[in-house]
């Protein structure tokens, strides 16, 4: 014969609570002492956001490859663009597009002859 399964009712036990951590005591207050991390440096530390004399050519460089793509897209035709709402928006806004190019040449040959 088998022995026959009893049935669970479904209602556990109540487990015990855990107990509240103790508070620190001053000796262990005193020492504990958080990591001493260094100030950040890299590529997204502030001090790295500053821009420098050395810094200054790039940001130059940048200025006149965001010129010359304002200004590829102020003159690319409607029909090349991928989406009918891009050549719409394309069409629309083609001077702006334009002006801007020639607005952000002309400030990165400004920044240039400053530097």
């Amino acid at each position: 014969m088998t022995k026959p399964r009893t049935a669970t009712t479904g209602v556990s036990t109540p487990r015990p609570q855990p107990k509240a951590h103790p508070r620190r005591t001053a000796e262990a207050r005193t020492a504990y002492r958080p990591p001493e991390a260094a100030l950040p440096h890299g590529v997204l530390a502030p001090a790295a956001l500053v821009p420098t004399a050395q810094k200054l050519p790039f940001l130059v460089l940048e200025l006149v490859g965001m010129a010359i793509l304002l200004l590829a897209l102020g003159v690319l035709p409607a029909r090349a663009a991928p989406h009918p709402l891009a050549a719409e928006l394309l069409a629309e806004r083609r001077l702006a597009v334009a002006l801007g190019g020639l607005a952000t040449l002309l400030a990165a040959i400004v920044a240039y002859v400053l530097l």
